[in-house]
């Protein structure tokens, strides 16, 4: 199931003449490309779906990972010409046709942790309370998550397993 509203920065693509459909990101003035188009590598497995996300909002749960080395640094720090060769791959997705769009699980983890209770401020016991941590993994896609969210794009389309696209609908979706 794909939302019905759409972000006004996406416009959708129908199939047509044996292509899949697209979905177009456009970007905001003053980035160095003006859109990207995206289509899904799962297009024919009814276990996957489109969430749009909100671009900044996803980014913050992508970097929640809790193995650090999956977390993306910002794109100043990669290797060099890497970020130029991203743009470059972007900006030729919408003249040339279109490149794969994100692939992501959301994982909702709860984690029981102990708080010290306080009378006054004198301490007089612990209670366990269960926070809910959430990040999302990639099958693919987490430079271009990345580099979307630092040209302040507003949301983009990430395909995600349909046992996963309520929590992060809820989670980060497009509102």
């Amino acid at each position: 199931m794909m939302q019905s509203s759409l972000p006004i920065n996406i416009r959708a693509i129908p199939a047509h003449n044996g292509l899949h459909a697209q979905w177009e990101v456009r970007t905001p003035d003053g980035a160095p490309f003006p859109k990207a188009r995206f289509y899904r590598r799962n297009a024919n497995d009814p276990s996957y779906s489109v969430v749009y996300v909100d671009a900044k909002r996803f980014q913050q749960l992508a970097e929640q990972h809790r193995a650090p080395s999956f977390v993306i640094s910002d794109s100043s720090r990669w290797e060099h010409g890497k970020r130029d060769a991203l743009i470059t791959f972007l900006d030729e997705s919408a003249k040339t046709g279109a490149v794969h769009m994100p692939v992501v699980r959301y994982y909702p983890e709860v984690i029981e942790v102990e708080l010290p209770l306080t009378f006054f401020g004198i301490p007089f016991g612990r209670n366990k309370t269960q926070l809910i941590r959430e990040h999302v993994s990639f099958v693919n896609g987490r430079h271009r998550s990345k580099l979307l969210a630092e040209l302040n794009v507003l949301a983009f389309p990430v395909e995600v397993a349909i046992d996963c696209e309520a929590g992060l609908r809820d989670a980060c979706g497009w509102r």
